[in-house]
């Protein structure tokens, strides 16, 4: 499972990183209405964590070639 992953991630990673952001961000909100019984709408957020993670492949990407 582990090696279909990182082939996944290898061929697609804007679409992998974003699974993963989306991801992390469904556990934290499951795990704060657990707690609290609310969640506070913290769009921007995830927003910023994703654009810096998509400038950080793009600029991976750039440099392998």
């Amino acid at each position: 499972m582990v090696k279909i992953i990182k082939l996944f991630a290898n061929q697609h990673p804007y679409l992998a990183y974003i699974a993963l952001i989306v991801t992390a961000s469904l556990i934290g909100i499951t795990v704060e209405w657990l707690i609290n019984r609310d969640f506070v709408n913290n769009i921007w957020g995830a927003l910023m964590m994703i654009i810096i993670g998509v400038i950080g492949i793009y600029y991976k990407q750039k440099k392998k070639s």
